[in-house]
C-alpha cells in the first residue's frame, strides 16, 4: 500500500518499529504514521479499539525541512539533521530521549519523560549517522566515536549520550546488546555474544563494512557484497544463519559453498570466542 495516495511524498530515508514508521521526505521533512502515540501525534493516546487496530494518517512532525535520517523505535524517534544533531521526541522510559530534563508524562501512574517534538540531545556532538531501535539509540560521530542512550544492554541504561567506543564505522542493537564495525573491518558484539557484557571480536573471514542484529543473531558484509551471520543456535532451525542443516551449540561454525554441514569444533582460545557463517551469493543483505 503506498503511504501517500496523492503521491505527494517521495522519501530518502524510511524507518520502522513494530507500531510506528517514520520517513524523510526529499525536501527533508519528517513524517510519521502508524498507532496514534507520541511519535506520530505529539501526545499520548489510547486506542479503543484494541491494539494495532488504530491508525494515524501520515502527518508531518515540526515545521523543519533539514532532516537527513531517522531512526524509530517502539516509544521514541531519533532524526539527524544536515549540521550533524540528533534530535529525539515520544517517550522515555529507558533514557531513549537521551535527556534528563525537559516535560514529563504521567503512564499507568508512572511519571515518564517525554517530548512531543525532535529535541537536540546534544549542543556539542556533531554526528555522521544514527540509528539503533530505540533500544538503545546512537550515533557515530564525524570522528568515529559510537554515543549511545537508552538501555544499551539488558539492565543497564543511559541517560544521556555517552561515549561507547572510538575508531566505529558502524553499528546495530536490538535491546539486549550491540555489534560494531571497527576501523579495519573487524566486528565485535556484546548482548548474547558476550558471557561477561563487554563486547568480544566475531571472526569474520574478511574487512566487514555494515552490521546488523536481529533477536539472537547478527550478520555483517563487506565492500565486495560477502556476507556472514552468527548466533544462538536455535536460529538453524528457521534459516537465519543462512544454513539449511546442523547445530550451532555456540561454538565457531563457519559456512562453506557446498552446504555441507559439519560438527562444531573446539574452542581456541587463540581465536575470538565466536565466528561467522558466510552466506551463499553476493550482494548487500537488507537489514534484519
Amino acid at each position: 500500500m503506498r503511504v501517500s495516495d496523492t503521491g505527494a511524498w517521495r522519501f530518502k530515508a524510511v524507518d520502522v518499529s513494530n507500531t510506528t514508521a517514520c520517513g524523510v521526505t526529499e525536501d527533508g521533512r519528517l513524517v510519521c504514521w502508524g498507532e496514534p502515540n507520541m511519535i506520530t501525534t505529539g501526545a499520548l493516546q489510547t486506542c479503543a479499539a484494541g491494539f494495532g487496530k488504530c491508525r494515524q494518517a501520515p502527518a508531518i512532525i515540526g515545521t523543519r525541512s533539514d532532516w537527513v535520517d531517522v531512526a524509530v523505535g517502539h516509544e521514541a524517534a531519533c532524526a539527524l539533521d544536515v549540521a550533524g544533531r540528533i534530535a529525539c521526541w515520544g517517550l522515555g522510559t529507558y533514557g531513549e530521549l537521551g535527556i534528563v530534563s525537559g516535560s514529563t508524562c504521567s503512564v499507568n501512574g508512572v511519571s515518564i519523560r517525554c517530548l512531543a517534538s525532535p529535541t537536540p540531545v546534544s549542543a556539542t556532538l556533531t554526528f555522521a549517522s544514527l540509528g539503533g531501535r530505540g533500544l538503545p539509540n546512537c550515533g557515530i560521530t564525524t570522528a568515529s566515536a559510537l554515543h549511545c542512550w537508552g538501555q544499551i544492554v539488558s539492565g543497564t541504561t543511559i541517560a544521556t549520550p555517552t561515549l561507547i567506543q572510538t575508531g566505529v564505522v558502524d553499528f546495530d542493537s536490538n535491546g539486549s546488546g550491540y555489534c560494531t564495525v571497527r576501523t579495519g573491518g573487524t566486528v565485535w558484539c556484546s548482548g548474547l555474544f558476550s558471557p561477561t557484557g563487554s563486547p568480544v571480536q566475531v571472526a569474520v573471514p574478511g574487512a566487514a563494512v555494515g552490521v546488523s542484529m536481529g533477536v539472537q543473531h547478527a550478520c555483517a558484509w563487506d565492500a565486495a557484497g560477502n556476507a556472514w551471520c552468527f548466533g544462538d543456535a536455535t536460529f538453524w532451525a528457521t534459516g537465519m544463519l543462512g544454513r539449511s542443516t546442523g547445530r550451532c551449540r555456540g561454538r565457531s561454525r563457519r559456512r562453506t559453498g557446498t552446504e555441507r554441514a559439519r560438527g562444531p569444533r573446539a574452542r581456541d582460545d587463540r581465536t575470538p570466542p565466536h565466528s561467522a557463517h558466510r552466506v551463499a551469493g553476493r550482494g548487500q543483505p537488507p537489514h534484519i
